[in-house]
Order: C-alpha cells, then structure tokens, then sequence
C-alpha cells in the first residue's frame, strides 16, 4: 500500500508536467504557423507589387506542422488565429496595354504657307484680316501731291477642312492734290474744284472652296459677289465722290475693281494654285469680273450696261525663319471689253493705256502664335506700278495687312 501510494503520488507532478509541456507545445505550435503565414503573406504582396511570379517552396517559408497531442486538444482547443492588415493581399495593378498607355499621334505640321499681298489666300480658313492701303500719287500738271487711303475688313469662317465662306467690307477716303479741278474742263468755264471724298465701297460675299494636291500642291476655287450700296455712284454723283473711288481703284492696284463699281452687280469666279514646300510658296491665280448694271442709268460718265475685266497675279514668298516671311507679287489688271470711260480717250492717256494696270509689291511679314490655333501674321509691303496711268503720277503704295487666322 505504501508502495503504491507513493508511486500515485509521484505520478502526479509528472502529468501536470506533461500536460503543461503539450500546452507549451501547442501554443509555441501557434505561434510558428502564424509568423508562417504572416511571412507567406507578406512574401506574396512584395511578389505582387514587383512582378516576380517566382514563389519560393513551402518548405522555406514556415515548418510543417505537427500533430498535436491528445492532452493537448482536451486542455485548450486549436481555434483559428483571427485575419490581420498584414494578411490581407493587395490587389494586383491592372495591366495597360501599349495602345492604351501611349499618346494617340498627333497631325504632322503643315509647311508654311505664305500669304499674299494682293492675291487670295489658297486655303480655306477662319480669319478676320483688316487690309490697308496708303497711297500717293501726284498730279501730273501742277505736281503737286495726293493721297488715298482704302480699307477692307475681311472675315471667313472654315466650316469644313475644305470650305469657308465670307464678307468683305472697305471704305475709301481721298485727299486729291490742291487746285486739281473737274475733267473735262469745259472750254468757256474754269473747272470746279474737287473736295476730299469719303466713300463706303461694295460689300463682297463669297466662297473658297480648296484641296490639296498631294503633300506639296494647294488648288482653290472661289466664287463672290457684290452688293452694290456703295456710295460715290447713281446718276449724278458728286465730283469729289467719283474722284474717290477712282483714287480707290487704283489704290488697290485695280485688282479690286468689282467693290469700286459701285453703280454694278458683279460676280466674279476665281481659281489659284499654289506649291508649298520647303519654306517656299509659289502662287498664280486667275479672275473673271461680270459686271451688270443695277443703277445710275443716266450717268453720263458712265454708260455700260455691262463690263468684264480680267485680272492675274503671281506671288512668291519664303520663310527665314518660322518667324519671319518675305514676299514679292506682281499683279495685272486688264478690261476685256472697252468701257465707256476709255473709249476714244487720246489726252493725256490712250484707251490702250487705260485698258490694264500692271504693278509689282515686295515686303514682309511676321507669323506670331497667339495661342493652340491663333496666329497673328502681321505684313508691310510696298507696291510701285509698272506702266501708266499709274506711272506717269509716281504712284507709291504702303499695304499693312494684319490677319488673324484662327
């Protein structure tokens, strides 16, 4: 009995050793699969974020797990350790294909393309362009000196890459030269003196309609018209009002004859060319002047029912730098039929010198960017003429022409 009672009670301590020891374990057990999985997770979301796919086997990672004893699952139950941040994986980043990473292609830049002086621009576009002319001439009997100002607002709008329609307006203010008188003088009288004028011309509406021809060749057509509620006209016009839009014809270089026919309905069909590369412009258009009457019927001046006229340009233009333009034009005028104002006509100018007009411009001109699509090419050029009349009066004129083409 001793015996066995003492072996009792040995055994005692030694199973609550026992059972704290497979406590231990199992909570030591615990700890080891949760720092594994900890690292597992953590392993993983560093593979995800730098793209290594490569895993490194399980064995590296954490220990197999053991099975647990008995006493062990009796004393304190296996419960599932509760989900951390950390265990959580981020999520992947969404691959981008390269279609959808890389910027769409933009438009090559077009070469520039000079603008005329005179001629129509071969391209259809938005612009608002306001054009003067500064002109002196002088009187070829006392010498003395005359000056004429003409002005044209312009606007288009490019409703399509090949189409923009737009209005022309102008105005024509002259200062003839002290003592000049009417013409023809009559023989028993003295002539009466001609006062400034200051005149509003025939509005223009019109179309351009252009294309390209290959990567280096411009093709526009044009067709416009006037309103004839021009002043300086009718049957019995003022000296001074007929003076002034005269002066203002000639002014222009007689290339914008139609809006200076005030007493007429015009239409005028045009077409230009144009070559356009390597900083150089090349440019030949073409027009053709209809001319009907619509008022001033008893003017005795003038008694045309209709007239045509032609007129023809050629300009050339280079870029120094972007910029910076040059451009030289020269430009002709020339009455198909024969109107009555040069019929006959002997002193001091024949009808064959009245008939055309041919004058030749050089100048430059900037190109500043005024914004994504806004450019201001502002020009100065200077135009002289070539024959008379204009000759025989030492016309000189000074173009500023300021568009903004948007």
């Amino acid at each position: 009995m001793h015996t066995l009672s003492s072996s009792h009670s040995s055994s005692r301590p030694f199973g609550r050793a026992t059972g704290r020891f497979a406590a231990h374990s199992s909570r030591a057990t615990r700890s080891l699969l949760l720092a594994g999985s900890l690292a597992f997770a953590a392993s993983s979301s560093a593979l995800a974020q730098t793209g290594d796919t490569t895993a490194p086997p399980p064995a590296q990672l954490a220990p197999a797990p053991t099975e647990q004893p008995a006493a062990a699952s009796v004393e304190q139950p296996a419960t599932t350790p509760p989900p951390t941040a950390a265990a959580t994986p981020e999520p992947e980043p969404t691959p981008t294909t390269p279609a959808e990473s890389a910027p769409p292609p933009s438009k090559p830049t077009p070469p520039p393309y000079s603008l005329p002086w005179q001629l129509r621009p071969a391209v259809a576009a938005t612009v608002l362009r306001s054009d003067t002319s500064f002109a002196s001439y002088e009187n070829i009997k006392s010498h003395k000196s005359g000056f004429t100002v003409a002005s044209m607002l312009l606007g288009s709008y490019k409703l399509t890459d090949s189409f923009a329609p737009m209005i022309r307006l102008g105005l024509v203010s002259n200062s003839p030269p002290a003592g000049l008188t009417t013409t023809p003088v009559p023989p028993a009288t003295a002539g009466k003196p001609i006062d400034s004028g200051f005149e509003l011309i025939n509005p223009v509406v019109g179309g351009t309609y252009a294309l390209k021809l290959g990567s280096d060749f411009k093709f526009a057509a044009f067709v416009g018209a006037t309103i004839p509620i021009g002043t300086g006209g009718g049957d019995k016009p003022a000296p001074a009002d007929s003076e002034a839009v005269t002066r203002g014809l000639w002014a222009r270089s007689a290339m914008d004859n139609a809006m200076f026919a005030v007493n007429y309905f015009t239409i005028f069909p045009g077409v230009d060319f144009a070559y356009v590369a390597h900083g150089l412009t090349l440019q030949v258009e073409a027009t053709l002047f209809q001319l009907e009457r619509v008022r001033g019927d008893k003017n005795a001046a003038n008694k045309d029912a209709d007239r045509t006229n032609f007129t023809t340009g050629i300009h050339a233009g280079y870029f120094f730098i972007p910029q910076l333009s040059a451009g030289v034009e020269l430009r002709h005028q020339r009455w198909l039929s024969t109107p009555s104002t040069i019929k006959g006509a002997k002193t001091p100018y024949t009808e064959d010198t009245l008939r055309d007009t041919t004058t030749f411009a050089f100048g430059l001109r900037g190109h500043v960017k005024l914004g994504d699509k806004i450019w201001l090419r502002p020009g100065l050029s200077y135009a002289l003429p070539l024959d008379n009349p204009m000759a025989k009066q030492k016309y000189g004129i000074v173009q500023l022409d300021i568009p903004v083409i948007f």
